[in-house]
């Protein structure tokens, strides 16, 4: 839902910064709030902690869509080269990976330093965002939107959402990407807890990410 009513807002958006880098400066910040309270574990109760990450966790994934869509699209407006495209669009799902590997490598070390891991995760999480705020604020400074899109065609949420079910081919690909990305995501998370609570051995968490990711 969040990524067809950002690209529909960024499309129409016209500034002097451009259509993308705009959602860069101004989204990252919440980003980085939510990023953070994630990890923070109110003493709500039961029902006040499910309703708590609940809230916090939707308001995060708008906010990274509001940032990483228009992160994403920057490639179509900074050339017109298609090999040049896909070469930065590989490179950064190429230079994501180590990225991953690393999180998942250090956290658990930054973690460890603190007796009460409700205050390591937070921490180690603080610092990730602080890195990610400035290399995004790097981009935004940096990167120009080279190429001017002019469209002469406009659609309504509702007309786009017609055409999305109208195009096989595109729900196919959606299906499979939604497949992958959720099947990735169950795979790691049930492995955090299979090795610290079936196996008693949580530092093995790091050799398996490590595998995957190579």
């Amino acid at each position: 839902v969040n990524d067809p009513i950002m690209g529909y807002l960024s499309d129409r958006t016209n500034t002097r910064w451009g259509k993308y880098r705009p959602y860069l400066l101004f989204a990252v910040f919440p980003l980085g709030i939510f990023n953070v309270l994630l990890y923070i574990s109110p003493d709500f109760g039961e029902t006040g902690k499910y309703v708590w990450a609940l809230l916090i966790y939707i308001f995060w994934g708008m906010a990274y869509t509001a940032t990483n869509l228009p992160y994403g699209s920057l490639t179509a407006v900074y050339t017109q080269n298609p090999s040049e495209r896909t070469s930065l669009a590989a490179s950064r799902m190429f230079f994501g990976m180590p990225g991953i590997l690393f999180i998942a490598v250090v956290t658990p070390l930054v973690v460890s330093f603190f007796d009460d891991k409700k205050i390591g995760y937070p921490v180690a999480t603080s610092i990730y965002t602080v890195i990610a705020i400035c290399l995004i604020l790097l981009v935004f400074f940096t990167v120009k939107e080279r190429v001017k899109t002019i469209s002469s065609e406009r659609y309504s949420l509702r007309e786009m959402f017609c055409l999305l079910y109208q195009n096989k081919a595109l729900l196919i690909i959606s299906s499979a990407v939604m497949s992958e990305g959720g099947a990735s995501t169950i795979r790691v998370m049930m492995a955090k807890y299979y090795f610290e609570y079936n196996i008693g051995k949580p530092e093995l968490f790091q050799v398996f990410m490590a595998v995957v990711i190579l």
